[in-house]
């Protein structure tokens, strides 16, 4: 009898929010007519949807913001605001396809429009189109070499494609630029971790921590070096405190989710992880662990749909491929669906040095009946 997978492989999160920092705020405009009843027409009309769209996304509720930014481009389609604020919407809510394409229609409404070009990067990074987002934050470096935002984001690009080199001059340039820009310090002690040099990548984490004791970005990332390293009681520690500073920063739940599966505290594992897909529903890697958390508790209804989700949001994220696979075989007992998990989950990774090189070997038996 062939032997059950193992438990699935517990996904620890690097944090876009310091990794790729993206400009995710609404663009604003005054409206030049009062408020009316629907429906509205015509420039005044577009703005009034547009500004009770921000209202709705000042409060958090992105999928409203959408449905009202969707309003105002239907108002008036010359507006390039009511793409851009729609893609920001849909990036929050981890539509990172549609959000492209309302960035790509707010650049042909306004060619130069900075927010815009460095968030279609950010779609573009969100989804893995490396080569697509090197060539947009390139673009705004190039004609702006002050735009550290624009240039963290392109270390990250550089550090996701393995060019370290690159990304080490980089982000060593943004902090000649401005010492204070800790997202850079993140990266920069990230990139040291990934190349084996634990020591100075804690260095620059705790120098980070002394120009921001309280930034809960920072304590996240600092902490899934820290579980990488096993280091899962001082991973902790960082976690607790960045969950003091800000509880309801996604990352930190997201990790701290991580470590609690690390732990077996699915019960908790599945609070946080829920919690952080409430706040930022665009997180592929969250979602994956939510459906390992799901799946050990029992629900593997919900452990699919995360699986889904993150699939939905990064087609080319790998370990939901796997983890998807291994529940469609070992809960739902269905070896043909699991055998187009594995496979799409082989595609996808198979020239990474961390692919599960026993993946093949599990469709071989299950196409053979073993």
């Amino acid at each position: 009898m062939r032997a059950l997978r193992s438990v699935p492989i517990i996904l620890l999160i690097l944090l876009l929010a310091a990794c790729a920092s993206t400009t995710k705020k609404p663009a604003t405009t005054t409206p030049t007519t009062p408020a009316v009843e629907q429906p509205l027409t015509g420039p005044a009309g577009a703005a009034t949807y547009l500004q009770r769209g921000n209202n709705s996304a000042r409060s958090g509720d992105w999928q409203r913001a959408a449905d009202l930014y969707s309003k105002a481009v239907l108002a008036y389609p010359r507006l390039p605001e009511a793409y851009y604020n729609r893609g920001v919407a849909r990036m929050k809510l981890g539509d990172n396809e549609s959000a492209a394409k309302d960035m790509r229609a707010a650049l042909q409404l306004r060619r130069n429009y900075k927010p815009a070009v460095i968030n279609l990067g950010a779609t573009y990074l969100a989804t893995g189109r490396l080569t697509a987002a090197l060539t947009q934050f390139n673009a705004v470096v190039a004609a702006e070499p002050g735009n550290l935002e624009a240039k963290n984001n392109l270390g990250a690009v550089y550090m996701r494609m393995r060019r370290y080199d690159q990304a080490e001059q980089v982000f060593k340039e943004i902090i000649r630029q401005d010492y204070k820009f800790v997202p850079a310090h993140v990266n920069l002690g990230l990139l040291y971790f990934y190349k084996d040099k634990p020591q100075l990548a804690e260095r620059i984490f705790k120098n980070a921590q002394k120009l921001d004791p309280q930034n809960a970005d920072l304590q996240a990332n600092y902490a899934y070096m820290l579980m990488e390293l096993g280091e899962i009681s001082l991973a902790k520690a960082q976690l607790d405190g960045a969950l003091r500073a800000n509880p309801n920063n996604a990352g930190a739940l997201t990790n701290m989710g991580a470590l609690e599966i690390i732990l077996k505290q699915f019960d908790k594992a599945r609070m946080h992880l829920e919690r952080s897909v409430q706040i930022d529903p665009s997180n592929p890697r969250a979602w994956v662990n939510l459906g390992i958390a799901r799946r050990a508790l029992g629900d593997a209804d919900g452990a699919e749909t995360a699986y889904q989700r993150a699939i939905q949001i990064n087609p080319k994220m790998a370990e939901a491929y796997l983890n998807y696979g291994i529940l469609l075989e070992q809960v739902r007992g269905d070896k043909q669906a699991a055998i187009a998990q594995y496979s799409r989950y082989w595609q996808v990774a198979g020239k990474r040095d961390d692919a599960n090189d026993r993946v093949p070997d599990w469709v071989r038996d299950l196409k053979s009946g073993k």
